[in-house]
C-alpha cells in the first residue's frame, strides 16, 4: 500500500475530523483510561501530528507537568507550536524529527509516560525502538504505544479489492501493526508489558465522508475514484451506513 499521506498534515486533518465526528469509541478516552496520566507529570508524544493526543493530555498533567511532541512534519509541529502559543499552553513544545532519531534527540531528557497513537510503526525498527525508550523513562515511568489491529478497514479494502483490474495490484488485509513475536522480544526490558485491544467502529451515515476519509488514505487509488464512488452510493442506496473497523491494538510497558 502507497505511504503518500503519511506525512501529509492536511489528509491527516481530515482523516481526524471523521474520526472525532463519526467513532463510536473516543481513542483519545480510551488512551487516557489505560494510562491515567496525573498532575505534575512529563509526557513525551512520539509522531503527534498536529497534537490530537498532545492537547488531551495538555488539561491532565498541569500544573508543572509538560508534554514535549516530536513529529517528522515540519507543518504538523508548526501547528502545535501555533495552537499552544494561541491557547497559552507554555507547558506543550514540539520539535521535527523522524522516529529514529529519537533516542539521540532526546537522551538527556527523562520521561514518565511516553505515548505514540498511529505513528508507531514508521520507525525502521520498532522492537529496537521500543526497547531504547526504556532508557529516557522515570523510575515507575510508562510506555503506551497504540496501532492498527487485525481487520482495520476491511470493508473500504473489501470493495477496493472488488474494482482493481488485476490481482498483483490488490491490497493486503491490514494485521496487528505489532507482532507478537516483537512483544516477546521486548518483554524483558520492562518490568510489566501488557498487550491490550479496542474494537472499535467509524459509523458513516452518507456516502461523501466515506469518500472524503478514502481521499486522504494511503488505500487510495486515483484511477478508481469513479468507480470507488458508484461503489459507495450503491452501498447506500441499500444500507442506511457504512460501518469501517478501527481495530486498536495497545502494547503497554511500565519500568
Amino acid at each position: 500500500m502507497s505511504q503518500r499521506f503519511d506525512a501529509d498534515t492536511q489528509a491527516l486533518k481530515e482523516r481526524e475530523k471523521v474520526n472525532a465526528t463519526c467513532a463510536v469509541h473516543n481513542l483519545e478516552d480510551w488512551i487516557i483510561g489505560q494510562v491515567h496520566p496525573r498532575a505534575g507529570i512529563r509526557v513525551l508524544d512520539l509522531g503527534c501530528g498536529t497534537g490530537k493526543q498532545a492537547f488531551a493530555f495538555a488539561q491532565l498533567v498541569t500544573p508543572e507537568g509538560a508534554i514535549v511532541g516530536v513529529d517528522i512534519s515540519k507543518e504538523a509541529v508548526e501547528v502545535v507550536t501555533e495552537r499552544a502559543r494561541r491557547e497559552k499552553l507554555t507547558h506543550v513544545t514540539a520539535v521535527q524529527s523522524s522516529l529514529d532519531n529519537v533516542l539521540d534527540l532526546l537522551k538527556s531528557e527523562r520521561f514518565d509516560l511516553i505515548v505514540s497513537s498511529y505513528a508507531f510503526y514508521y520507525a525502521a525498527d520498532m522492537r529496537q525502538l521500543f526497547t531504547g525508550l526504556r532508557s529516557l523513562l522515570k523510575a515507575h515511568g510508562q510506555i503506551f504505544v497504540c496501532g492498527p489491529g487485525d481487520g482495520t478497514n476491511q470493508e473500504v479494502i473489501d470493495i477496493i479489492n472488488r474494482i482493481l483490474p488485476s490481482k498483483s495490484s490488490k491490497v493486503l488485509p491490514i494485521g496487528n501493526f505489532m507482532l507478537d513475536s516483537d512483544v516477546v522480544a521486548i518483554r524483558p526490558f520492562y518490568a510489566k508489558l501488557r498487550t491490550v485491544r479496542l474494537q472499535n467502529q467509524i459509523k458513516f451515515v452518507a456516502s461523501e465522508p466515506v469518500l472524503q476519509w478514502w481521499r486522504n488514505h494511503n488505500s487510495y487509488f486515483p484511477e478508481i475514484d469513479s468507480a470507488m464512488t458508484q461503489a459507495i452510493q450503491a452501498h447506500f442506496a441499500n444500507h442506511g451506513e457504512f460501518v469501517l473497523s478501527k481495530n486498536v491494538l495497545g502494547v503497554h510497558g511500565h519500568v
